[in-house]
């Protein structure tokens, strides 16, 4: 038996609160970085588009991909709800989201060409990894979309993209989350340009997706504005997000953060008509 030591790509200080009085706020303030790390190399003006180097399928399987299935629990299957919307609108590809700890135990029928895309995560729970090895048993290409170098998935999946978030310690998900929906963002536009979206539209993209981290930054100077919201409500026993389209999933997120950190009942919902 041989192993393998491999070192953590990680700095003393990725693992330190630094000024912030806990870790989930700190990687909350690092989003924008993160974001900056998970585009960095991947945007190509040329193109209109983004490239990556390591889902090992070229030009031709990728066009065959006739269904998307991506695979997930908690947080990351509420990015990969956002990537559903995302890979159906610019790519024009159907998507299948399920999650992981259930799909072990389907057999769905699937056609030749298929692409089963563990969506991405922070750790590696045992649940995630079997519908992946499932899909392989088939003759099925399998990408990984993920944080953690060497995981269980990224070792097995046919091929991947990392997030490059860094280290999260707090409980709860918060720049991983961001990463994700960045991450399969790029997928997407990758995967349209390759179909039918024209170039005008990707390089439309393109300024918005370099935009987002300003935009973010921006976003966090209202700290104390939500910190005065959240003593206003403090007491209330139960909380309800609505979102539409996107921010449908972003209102799921909402409220599973929410009961991960306060224990106080909150649910998701699409808005009435």
């Amino acid at each position: 038996m041989e192993v393998c030591v491999q070192g953590l790509d990680w700095e003393p200080e990725d693992t330190d609160k630094g000024i912030f009085e806990h870790y989930m706020l700190k990687e909350i303030y690092e989003q924008p970085e993160a974001l900056e790390n998970a585009m960095r190399g991947r945007l190509n003006d040329a193109d209109a588009g983004a490239h990556f180097g390591g889902l090992n399928l070229d030009t031709q399987q990728l066009r065959r991909i006739d269904r998307v299935i991506m695979t997930a629990c908690g947080t990351s299957y509420h990015a990969a709800l956002v990537g559903e919307y995302l890979f159906e609108e610019l790519a024009r590809m159907p998507v299948e989201v399920e999650y992981a700890s259930e799909f072990r135990y389907r057999n769905p029928p699937s056609t030749a060409t298929p692409s089963s895309s563990p969506s991405p995560s922070r750790a590696r729970p045992p649940t995630r990894w079997p519908p992946c090895a499932s899909r392989k048993r088939k003759g099925h290409p399998t990408l990984s979309v993920c944080n953690v170098v060497g995981s269980t998935i990224a070792r097995e999946a046919d091929g991947g993209v990392y997030l490059h978030a860094g280290p999260e310690i707090g409980v709860a998900s918060t720049k991983a989350f961001t990463s994700q929906v960045m991450v399969l963002a790029m997928l997407a536009l990758y995967l349209g340009r390759m179909r039918h979206l024209s170039s005008i539209q990707g390089g439309r993209m393109l300024a918005e997706l370099r935009a987002i981290p300003d935009l973010i930054r921006h976003t966090l100077g209202c700290h104390g504005t939500v910190r005065r919201v959240a003593e206003r409500y403090c007491d209330a026993s139960n909380f309800f997000y609505l979102g539409r389209q996107y921010l449908y999933p972003v209102a799921l997120e909402g409220a599973l953060k929410l009961k991960e950190i306060s224990y106080i009942h909150a649910e998701g919902y699409p808005p009435p008509r």
